[in-house]
């Protein structure tokens, strides 16, 4: 059997990480299929080569284009597909093969304000058409699973529930201490200081964070600055404001986007890790954090929950005095981060890249073991 998966995406922030794990393991459950990875030219080298069974087949259709509604099945006539995968919801619906798609979260339709009006119906129009094409959904969490079902009406025996995964051979220790200095020199960052790393749409809830933390240093005088790390060029101006309403210029910083080799120090040196938002599809920082050893404080909402377990801090992401009272607890009370910590690490084993991609696999052959059409 051919199987094909878009990769197009493989330099994204949190899909891109779905993409090149799966690909990197397919080999090691499946070495009898053969596998059709489209991509972009340019991000050959950024693929994942593990096994004799992986075609590489360029690409230049824009992502969220009509173009790539038609260039992508006429390629998947060409590769003779039979079974096709987006791992996001731009899934051709007019194709020669059977599809299935991964819809990690449904954060467009939740927050329609987020995009241009144009995009917006572009995305719930390609959302509705993958989720009734394709013949089974993946999502990333049950909270996913029960919005697909709310927003798209899909029956719930669609969808099937496979978490991400977490690399767990990263840095700390020996290797984080040597680069402090660099976090310093780089960065203009040094320990003690709490984190939050991942995008800033409004969705993330960081004005809320920023009020949390002028509370913190008003009742509690700590050492600690607060480090809001991540592309952040379009609310940039409108958090420089509130930075400075709560007089909090010397304690705030803002290092934009961290370069690759940067973040793992950057979680390894914090003494707190802090997701305020409102909304997450899964959260894989959370994961991340706990994986350097560093304590957690999550948002009592959406997926973080079942994905952090008994592993974090919550609060009520609404209410900046919660948001204070846990992260204070969860910096002065040792025994607690203690139990944290032990309890991250056992977490963490619930999450494998493995597994996500085994069980993927065993999608795709339930699929493909069904005689139809596609």
């Amino acid at each position: 059997m051919n199987i094909g998966i878009d990769a197009r995406k493989i330099r994204d922030f949190g899909i891109g990480a779905y993409i090149k794990n799966l690909i990197r393991h397919i080999p090691d459950y499946d070495r009898t299929n053969r596998y059709v990875i489209f991509h972009y030219p340019e991000d050959r080298a950024f693929i994942p080569l593990t096994g004799p069974n992986l075609t590489l087949i360029p690409d230049n259709s824009p992502k969220y284009s009509l173009h790539e509604l038609i260039t992508l099945p006429v390629k998947m006539h060409t590769q003779k597909l039979d079974l096709f995968h987006a791992p996001h919801y731009t899934l051709p619906p007019i194709r020669p093969c059977r599809g299935v798609v991964t819809i990690h979260d449904v954060i467009h339709l939740r927050f329609p304000e987020y995009l241009p009006q144009v995009a917006f119906y572009y995305a719930k129009l390609m959302m509705w058409a993958a989720a009734r094409s394709a013949k089974k959904i993946i999502t990333v969490s049950e909270y996913s699973k029960q919005d697909i079902v709310r927003y798209l009406g899909v029956p719930e025996e669609k969808i099937v529930v496979i978490y991400n995964g977490i690399n767990q051979d990263v840095t700390h220790g020996q290797d984080a201490e040597a680069q402090k200095p660099i976090l310093k020199e780089r960065l203009g960052i040094s320990p003690p200081y709490i984190l939050y790393l991942g995008n800033f749409l409004p969705h993330k809830n960081i004005n809320m964070l920023i009020k949390a933390y002028g509370l913190l240093k008003q009742q509690h005088a700590i050492p600690h600055r607060l480090v809001l790390a991540g592309k952040n060029d379009k609310m940039r101006s409108q958090l420089q404001e509130l930075i400075s309403q709560e007089r909090l210029e010397q304690d705030v910083i803002l290092p934009g986007f961290v370069e690759p080799e940067f973040i793992s120090p950057l979680y390894a040196q914090a003494d707190l890790f802090v997701t305020p938002s409102l909304y997450e599809g899964f959260g894989l920082q959370v994961l991340e954090a706990m994986a350097h050893h560093t304590p957690v404080a999550i948002s009592e909402v959406a997926s973080l929950p079942e994905i952090a377990g008994d592993a974090a801090i919550r609060f009520d992401p609404q209410s900046a005095e919660n948001m204070a009272d846990a992260i204070y607890h969860g910096l002065s009370d040792q025994q607690l981060r203690r139990k944290l910590l032990e309890r991250g690490q056992a977490r963490l084993s619930h999450f494998s890249w493995q597994t996500m991609a085994q069980r993927t696999i065993e999608v795709y052959q339930t699929i493909l073991s069904f005689p139809g059409a596609p």
